[in-house]
């Protein structure tokens, strides 16, 4: 979502470090970063030994790097050689390059597995930030030492660059053993497939896919995983929002909600079956989806090894599950309409599993609505309802000029965020900066007025939590 807030073609990730915490990163970013419109996601891995890193990466993971992956759905990966210790993110060539080209940097993480390290290097590139030496983008540094006091790590400020992880507990309150629908859904997706695969009949060798779950190899597990971590994104690209998906939860889905999910995906049922015609309309918005899932798969698939099998006498790639030869690892173009139809099936049993009969707050309908802050004084409202009603995306947008806002003008914004936010609808508070805002006021501002800055921490402070709350920086 940050990369197209920000008009990105594809998400860019910056990894520095790449020990063991930097390779879990990076083989979780190359499915996760991919969405309906979106390019292959792109990934730069600074280290300071990048040539044995890509030497061990290739060992570890080759189909990443042999053209296993077709070249409509590979992602682009750069290794770049850099002591982070000691490089300069304003003046170094190598920064230059990856901050200047036609993807810029999405987000950044230090993950070196040196603490004092990580954060030093990920302080002096927000300082370059700051200075406008570098392009604004989120930085991840890895907590320090696994703990951080409140006011250091800045998480009470919705305008910071620099985020921190690593905290224990709060991975382990996060965990999908304790959400309840995370740890089903993997369950759900795999009888959905055993059920197709029966269905379809299929001679091909596939008994240790159609095992129960607790026969299941581990490995076949975690593909079901990917695959239920995915869901999210999916009901993203179908259009819809929810409270509480910045914290990666699913949402519940009314009757209604799950039937138009259904009919913007053409959902095949079990035994092969339509569940819901699709209209020609909503054709090119299933096969997006379709798409995007069978992208998701080639590379999830390329990091658990496997390869396109050799093709028969007929031209048909064959399949072998001890060899890790699989049929399906060719460009979507060249699926045919059954097998395409087949990736509509997890998202289908994802949707009945969260589908409730009763409920209170329901995925909506990303509809947007935009206020403008053009200057201290100006104000502009863009929206069929002036009320916003049925808006479930406000998004502020912060002028280059506007970097103090008058008193009047402060209270008519904190009025129209505070009545948005109280609707059921509301979901998301997305605030695009066109230029960097400042966080105190200058000898020639009226003293009626606040920063930008204030004004902005004041709307976080109106929303109940569950209200997505995202800064998107375009200035260069």
């Amino acid at each position: 979502m940050r990369a197209r807030d920000c008009g990105q073609s594809r998400v860019h990730l910056v990894i520095a470090g790449v020990g063991d915490q930097g390779e879990a990163i990076l083989f979780s970013a190359l499915a996760a970063a991919i969405a309906a419109g979106l390019r292959p996601p792109k990934v730069t891995l600074i280290d300071q030994c990048a040539k044995d890193v890509r030497k061990r990466l290739s060992a570890l993971r080759p189909r990443l790097f042999d053209g296993s992956i077709p070249k409509d759905a590979r992602p682009s990966l750069a290794f770049v050689n850099l002591d982070i210790a000691a490089v300069s993110f304003d003046l170094d060539e190598s920064i230059l390059g990856i901050d200047l080209g036609d993807d810029p940097p999405t987000a950044w993480v230090f993950c070196s597995g040196r603490d004092e390290l990580d954060l030093a290097a990920g302080r002096r590139l927000e300082l370059a930030m700051h200075r406008r030496c570098r392009r604004p983008a989120p930085i991840f540094i890895r907590r320090w030492s696994a703990r951080m006091p409140e006011e250091l790590a800045g998480n009470a400020d919705p305008l910071r660059l620099t985020n921190f992880f690593g905290d224990i507990a709060h991975t382990v309150k996060k965990a999908e053993v304790l959400d309840e629908k995370a740890f089903l859904l993997p369950k759900v997706l795999h009888d959905a497939y055993r059920g197709g695969a029966t269905a379809a009949g299929s001679p091909i060798d596939i008994d240790q896919f159609r095992q129960s779950w607790n026969r299941l190899p581990e490995n076949v597990r975690e593909a079901n995983r990917s695959t239920a971590r995915h869901i999210g994104q999916k009901l993203i690209d179908l259009g819809f929002l929810w409270r509480g998906m910045d914290g990666g939860g699913l949402p519940a889905l009314s009757a209604e909600t799950a039937g138009a999910c259904n009919a913007l995906i053409d959902a095949a049922g079990e035994d092969g079956s339509t569940l819901i015609p699709a209209a020609p309309c909503q054709a090119p918005a299933r096969d997006i989806i379709l798409r995007t899932e069978h992208n998701r798969w080639l590379v999830d698939r390329a990091i658990a090894g496997w390869m396109a099998g050799p093709r028969d006498d007929r031209g048909i790639p064959r399949r072998d599950n001890r060899r890790r030869l699989h049929d399906n690892i060719r460009s979507f173009d060249e699926l045919d309409a059954e097998t395409r139809a087949r990736y509509a099936r997890p998202l289908a049993a994802a949707i009945r599993m969260l589908e409730r009969p009763e409920i209170d707050l329901d995925a909506q309908r990303r509809e947007t609505g935009e206020i403008r802050l053009c200057s201290a004084d100006v104000l502009e409202i863009h929206s069929q309802d002036t009320d916003f009603v049925g808006v479930s995306e406000l998004i502020i947008r912060v002028g280059e000029r506007c970097t103090s806002i008058a008193g009047h003008l402060q209270k008519r914004l904190l009025g129209h965020v505070s009545q948005w936010g109280r609707r059921p609808e509301a979901c998301r508070l997305l605030v695009m900066l066109d230029g960097p805002v400042e966080f105190e006021l200058t000898d020639d501002v009226d003293e009626n007025s606040l920063t930008t800055a204030q004004v902005l921490r004041e709307l976080r402070a109106l929303l109940v939590s569950e209200i997505a709350y995202d800064v998107a920086r375009l200035y260069r």
